[in-house]
């Protein structure tokens, strides 16, 4: 049993990760919110601006992380809201500060 990081940079490989977050989001979890049900993904705008990164096990995917700089965000004002990121900004710049999401 060999495990694989692999960074995400096809369209090929962004659908097995969207699939792979439904079927753990939605399916297992029931998490219904920005799913798309008819692609069975899981997507969001976030995705356009950050890095993913798929962990494969003979050629499956079976995890997955995102990682998003808040420089590369075209409005990054919710994500600082959302986790109170303000006292960080007054001391480094948007480029050095990121989130990582989608961690399964």
């Amino acid at each position: 049993m060999s495990l694989t990081v692999e960074p995400v940079t096809s369209a090929a490989d962004r659908e097995e990760i969207y699939a792979f977050r439904y079927r753990v989001y939605v399916e297992e979890l029931g998490m219904t919110s920005q799913a798309n049900h008819a692609k069975q993904w899981l997507h969001d705008d976030q995705d356009e601006h950050s890095a993913s990164f798929a962990v494969k096990q003979d050629g499956r995917v079976v995890g997955s992380l995102r990682c998003t700089r808040l420089a590369d965000l075209p409005d990054p004002a919710p994500l600082i809201a959302k986790f109170r990121m303000q006292p960080a900004l007054e001391t480094y710049d948007p480029g050095e500060i990121g989130t990582s999401s989608r961690f399964i």
